[in-house]
């Protein structure tokens, strides 16, 4: 599945290069069939320049070369929401850089034969709506990103990526529940780069989903947050993918063909967004939801999988087991059957909320009933259910009786943690 040119993208950033051509044809458009998009910036100029809130490039983006005509902005000729940073596009073609259009990308690199450029996205099918909400230093205000947040939602977005963060803030906090809640919009932002425990805002709104950044591995980006706030992790070390510089096509440089390698938690977030494009194409009915969830719960079961190989995210992250959310995305289980939220039941230890619950004595007989409501797409056997148990240091649990009940076999070493 490539995606869908139904299913739109809002990548609300330092704007996008529409011309760029792993681009400009997956670009939204509006009646009269030219570029959609808005800059916040524009409304209101005495907050361009403010920098409360930042694009979560690794070091930031290593600057912007020559624009020229290329619609990287900044020389008057381009569209308001034009990039003139790189950020933003750099983000777009993660997102949705186009597929099987390498005689468009050789005819823009002038006859050069050595030229052999060009990415895909993570669904290169789906469209991108340009929201310009950081100027060409790469910041921002957060009443900008609110205004951004609310016109995306207002003007088609099936998905929201922010690979920006800052500090907390009402204002934006409402715009995403906006998004969220009243538009049915996806909500997908970068945990952020700062190394501690827990993510920057937007990503960490509940409504929003937190992104930390793994590199090829799957061993923790350096650079990345983690912990209880994080929700899934996605690659973000050294990610190629479309940049502004698009006139350098051919020639030598640091970006060659307008396409540059940039790491941070700002790369990962859009991987997680345009697999979100992917299930939003293949059921377009879907709201946030059942995409979240669809995200999460097989990333999840993907990972509990690679457990008995040891190839877990906790097990490859030992230092930071549980904090790195449900796993590394996995796009092609994402596009498997539909699944549902696992049903977790406490039966012993702490609570939710930190409350002692009972802890049972060897021996004992424990009844648990639940239920479970399926529709026409899911895929479950109801007769056949898993526990999983966290190691606790109380290996007891192969040696009760259960009745309808398949039991994983528990070992020492790598197993499935939680459930």
């Amino acid at each position: 599945d490539n995606g869908n040119v139904e299913v739109v993208v809002a990548v609300i950033d330092t704007g996008v290069d529409i011309n760029h051509p792993d681009l400009n044809d997956n670009i939204v458009v509006d009646g009269n069939d030219d570029p959609l998009g808005f800059s916040a910036l524009d409304n209101n100029a005495t907050r361009n320049g403010s920098d409360k809130v930042r694009g979560n490039a690794k070091g930031g983006v290593p600057g912007p070369p020559d624009k020229g005509d290329g619609g990287g902005g900044g020389d008057g000729d381009g569209p308001t929401f034009a990039d003139d940073n790189g950020h933003g596009t750099h983000v777009a073609g993660i997102i949705a850089a186009e597929i099987n259009n390498m005689a468009d990308l050789a005819n823009d690199a002038e006859g050069d034969a050595s030229w052999t450029g060009g990415v895909v996205g993570v669904a290169p099918r789906a469209s991108i709506l340009p929201v310009k909400v950081l100027g060409a230093s790469g910041g921002g205000s957060h009443e900008d990103v609110a205004e951004g947040i609310v016109w995306a939602a207002d003007n088609g977005a099936d998905i929201i990526n922010m690979s920006l963060g800052g500090g907390f803030s009402e204002t934006v906090q409402a715009a995403v529940q906006y998004a969220a809640n009243t538009m049915q919009v996806v909500v997908i932002a970068s945990a952020g780069n700062g190394n501690y425990e827990g993510s920057g805002y937007p990503a960490g709104y509940v409504e929003s989903l937190s992104v930390a950044a793994v590199d090829q591995f799957d061993k923790r980006a350096g650079f990345s947050n983690y912990g209880d706030t994080v929700d899934i992790a996605a690659p973000g070390v050294s990610i190629l993918s479309t940049f502004i510089d698009r006139d350098d096509a051919g020639q030598t440089g640091e970006f060659l063909g307008g396409y540059g390698r940039i790491s941070g938690t700002s790369m990962a977030s859009p991987v997680v967004a345009g697999t979100a494009a992917l299930i939003k194409s293949q059921k377009p009915g879907w709201g946030p939801s059942e995409i979240v969830t669809q995200l999460l719960v097989t990333t999840a079961l993907s990972n509990l999988e690679l457990a008995e190989a040891c190839m877990d995210i906790d097990s490859l992250n030992p230092s930071y087991a549980g904090k790195l959310g449900a796993g590394r995305v996995d796009a092609l289980a994402a596009l498997g059957p539909q699944v549902s939220t696992p049903v977790v039941l406490a039966v012993g230890g702490l609570g939710a909320n930190g409350s002692t619950l009972n802890r049972f004595e060897f021996g004992s007989n424990i009844s648990v009933q639940f239920s479970h409501v399926m529709d026409s797409d899911s895929v479950m056997d109801p007769t056949n259910y898993q526990l999983i148990a966290d190691d606790d240091g109380v290996d007891g649990f192969d040696t009760v009786s259960y009745t309808h009940l398949t039991l994983p076999t528990i070992t020492s070493g790598c197993r499935a943690r939680g459930g």
